[in-house]
């Protein structure tokens, strides 16, 4: 039998019955997927050459520290663009009027800017209603690396840069990492 996705699996601890229906497809978009290295300035140029024509980008970090220095990073090399740093240790009123800032750029009824990159660690990846057209992220494990990606051409009704061809998704890897080679291609 042909076997459609996507699709819901349950099994029963109980019994050994298992039972998968298809989910109804709402929407679907394809993301050009690529590896990329992790070097804080090599993932700077790469928002820079990625965006260059317009667009807003994101570059997911796992800890603060990373997502300090990879800002830095950016606004060394586009310190013209919108450049924000966004994290869960800024003291509260502080992350209360930045999450306002954010989603009032990257929100569903956003005034988007032409270019801008938000720096930021996983306080991006689930409660808050954004839309970028180009992500970078540090590796998470599997489900986040979903959760990120759904950021991603999130809102159909947002007037996208002409540039722009598609959501682009770089996932950043180290020398050792198995996989594709770690280059990061524009």
């Amino acid at each position: 039998p042909v076997v459609t996705y996507p699709r819901v699996t349950r099994v029963s601890r109980a019994s050994s019955d298992a039972r998968s229906v298809e989910v109804e497809e709402r929407w679907r978009r394809n993301v050009a997927l690529q590896f990329g290295a992790s070097d804080r300035n090599l993932v700077a140029e790469a928002a820079a050459s990625a965006l260059e024509c317009g667009g807003c980008g994101v570059v997911v970090c796992n800890t603060v520290n990373r997502a300090q220095e990879v800002s830095r990073a950016v606004r060394a090399v586009v310190p013209e663009w919108d450049c924000r740093l966004f994290h869960a240790r800024m003291p509260f009123g502080w992350r209360r009027e930045r999450e306002r800032q954010v989603l009032a750029l990257f929100g569903k009824k956003a005034k988007r800017p032409e270019r801008a990159v938000l720096v930021a660690t996983q306080v991006v990846e689930q409660s808050l209603e954004l839309d970028f057209d180009w992500m970078a992220s540090d590796m998470p494990p599997v489900d986040l690396l979903l959760q990120r990606m759904g950021r991603l051409w999130r809102h159909t009704e947002t007037r996208r840069s002409s540039g722009l061809t598609g959501p682009r998704f770089v996932i950043l890897c180290d020398g050792e990492a198995e996989g594709p080679p770690p280059r990061l291609v524009p």
